[in-house]
């Protein structure tokens, strides 16, 4: 039996993890957000060079080679924007966010509009939640009805983690 001061003791640092994921997952949404305010910044940029051009009848300016990240943006609405995270990647830290408020479940559609909102505004439910099926199915999340949350790691899997980052 575990001496209720060693509970404390387990409950302080399960607190303590979660505040700090919590606000790792807060700067990683800050970085995304700067890193699409860059893109978009970049992207009028090139246009502006296009212009100048234009009208200085010079020949286009030639594209330059992507940034070392591969953040350059693709010129089409379709498809996944380059330079944010997998979906996979937005749903772990949208879940994560979820675990750490104390409600962990999350529908579909929420995390749609929650990815809508952060990272890509022209996202179609045929862009993410095909991939949150998958994902449970491959129980690398658990599924409730509509709803998903991040997969429970075993007590082994916590002490194989703990011991790793120590």
């Amino acid at each position: 039996m575990i001496a209720t001061n060693q509970m404390d003791v387990i409950a302080r640092r399960r607190d303590a993890i979660a505040k700090r994921r919590l606000e790792i997952a807060n700067d990683v949404t800050a970085l995304n957000k700067e890193n699409i305010a860059l893109v978009r910044e970049d992207n009028e940029l090139v246009a502006a060079q296009r212009v100048i051009a234009r009208l200085m009848n010079l020949p286009e300016p030639q594209a330059q080679a992507a940034p070392p990240n591969g953040a350059r943006p693709s010129a089409e609405k379709a498809g996944k924007p380059a330079g944010i995270p997998t979906v996979p990647e937005m749903t772990e830290l949208i879940l994560g966010e979820a675990e750490a408020s104390g409600d962990p479940w999350r529908e579909g559609r929420d995390i749609l509009a929650e990815i809508k909102r952060r990272w890509w505004p022209t996202v179609e439910p045929n862009d993410v939640l095909p991939t949150l099926w998958r994902l449970a199915h491959v129980e690398r999340l658990r599924k409730k009805g509509s709803k998903y949350a991040q997969k429970r790691k075993t007590i082994a899997e916590d002490a194989t983690s703990e011991r790793r980052s120590a």
